[in-house]
């Protein structure tokens, strides 16, 4: 049975993204995927469509290796906001000061331990298990697939990806069910964090909420989504 027709007469309806910006299930390369796929396309769009945001949120910005040296570089040599204004007229996005502050100091420390200047500098590795097992590489799929639609990444879009996505293959797993999983704003982070996302600001507002804290703070390495409240 052809993926198409399946899709149409499958036990599980499918249908086109509603949302801008969504990967689309008939795109996908299985039957599973496609599942996946519109499981979590649902609890995204729930959570655009139906809930409604006091302010702006940020989005999440991935940087590659490269990159992350010429800011840490940068900010060495002429201090941390002028390489954030630099960057974010640079790269036509606001790469704040915390982002660059993380970036200068794990230079630092790389440049110390190579003794000599470096032209790359990867992401910190982090070794801890994740909470959501193989659902972890779908949802981080899932999240790609966003990214390249030009579609909303952010901790809320994150968070109902990530239960849709269990929810669908494996609800027994939520602790609503008895399970283990909690889906909260901190797993939302870490996958972010892990895929090298970092925030961008959406509003100047001088108190900000948890789940518009720079997914680059407060993060203990090699710590897992259990050990975060």
């Amino acid at each position: 049975m052809s993926l198409l027709i399946w899709l149409k007469t499958g036990p599980t309806p499918t249908s086109s993204p509603s949302v801008p910006g969504l990967p689309g299930p008939a795109n996908s390369a299985s039957q599973k995927e496609a599942v996946t796929t519109q499981a979590a396309n649902d609890a995204v769009e729930k959570v655009l469509v139906t809930e409604s945001r006091k302010r702006k949120r940020g989005e999440y910005f991935n940087y590659d290796d490269g990159i992350r040296a010429k800011i840490a570089r940068y900010a060495i040599d002429n201090g941390v906001t002028k390489a954030s204004r630099h960057f974010s007229a640079d790269l036509a996005h606001n790469v704040s000061k915390t982002t660059v502050r993380s970036m200068r100091d794990q230079y630092v420390k790389v440049k110390k331990q190579l003794g000599c200047d470096t032209t790359t500098l990867a992401r910190s590795p982090r070794g801890a298990p994740t909470l959501l097992g193989a659902y972890d590489i779908e949802l981080q799929d899932y999240i790609r697939q966003v990214r390249v639609q030009g579609g909303v990444v952010n901790v809320r879009t994150v968070t109902a990806a990530a239960e849709g996505i269990v929810l669908k293959n494996d609800r027994k797993k939520l602790q609503r069910f008895g399970g283990h999983i909690t889906i909260e704003k901190s797993l939302a982070r870490s996958v972010l964090r892990r895929m090298g996302f970092v925030k961008r600001k959406g509003t100047s507002a001088n108190q900000v909420s948890a789940d518009r804290l720079p997914v680059n703070s407060g993060r203990v390495p090699g710590q897992g989504e259990q050990g975060r409240k």
